[in-house]
């Protein structure tokens, strides 16, 4: 079972800024649903006991709200005690044709169909392929239409699975949604960061939610359990390993 969030945008327009260059679609998969709910669930309620003031009105943490020592927390024990494995898909907004800005939803349609069709996913989804993604802030303004897209792509073309079905999640009421979000906001920062000039004797590492090396030491912790990496346009997965 995949769920799916995202971070940054589409723009319009070709972005001028490098902090607006980079769009990414995070993918988390798992076999075991509920022990990735039951250990997430725990680690944020841990927190929450200690800095309630991260926390909005629907009682979630929003991982752009987290910092970095937090982040680390939550992911190691997500790593260490379930078998929850990382990918995402890297689009870079200063490539990207015009006609991949004007219609947004075919587009993050085209990126899903490329993930699902450019990796070996295992024998766990050959029977039934189910995609949850968060409804949040999602591109997608047609679900029946991305799902019999991927159907016609997955079951009849490629035939890759027997059956797909998408899901429309909101965050708040699915915590492995969320557990999506704090990868897509880890690694998007990553990009977004790692090249950012700073005065490191003002900050504080663990701390700073803009400190390149925040986002460096996070993104090496969850570098051993991608299992699907890819830029776009013209990448390639530099991780296509079954799960």
């Amino acid at each position: 079972m995949y769920y799916v969030d995202e971070s940054g945008s589409i723009p319009s327009f070709k972005p001028s800024h490098p902090k607006n260059r980079h769009f990414l679609i995070a993918f988390i998969h798992t076999d075991n649903q509920k022990a990735l709910e039951k250990v997430h669930r725990r680690s944020l309620k841990n927190v929450k006991k200690y800095f309630p003031h991260l926390f909005d009105h629907n009682n979630e943490l929003k991982a752009s709200l987290a910092p970095p020592f937090i982040k680390e927390y939550l992911i190691s024990r997500i790593i260490n005690k379930t078998d929850t494995k990382f990918g995402y898909m890297l689009v870079d907004n200063f490539k990207i044709k015009e006609q991949f800005r004007k219609y947004k939803s075919r587009s993050f349609n085209y990126l899903l169909k490329l993930v699902m069709t450019s990796h070996n996913y295992g024998a766990c989804c050959t029977d039934s392929l189910i995609l949850n993604i968060d409804n949040r802030n999602s591109k997608i303004t047609n679900l029946d239409s991305l799902e019999d897209h991927l159907y016609e792509e997955l079951v009849l073309k490629h035939e890759l699975t027997d059956e797909v079905t998408v899901n429309y999640l909101e965050s708040h009421n699915e915590i492995n949604v969320q557990v999506a979000d704090l990868i897509a906001n880890t690694v998007f920062q990553y990009y977004k960061y790692r090249n950012y000039r700073f005065r490191y004797e003002l900050i504080d590492p663990s701390n700073c939610t803009r400190c390149p090396d925040s986002y460096i030491h996070l993104y090496q912790l969850i570098k051993e359990n991608f299992f699907f990496v890819q830029e776009f346009p013209g990448g390639r997965s530099k991780n296509p390993i079954a799960i």
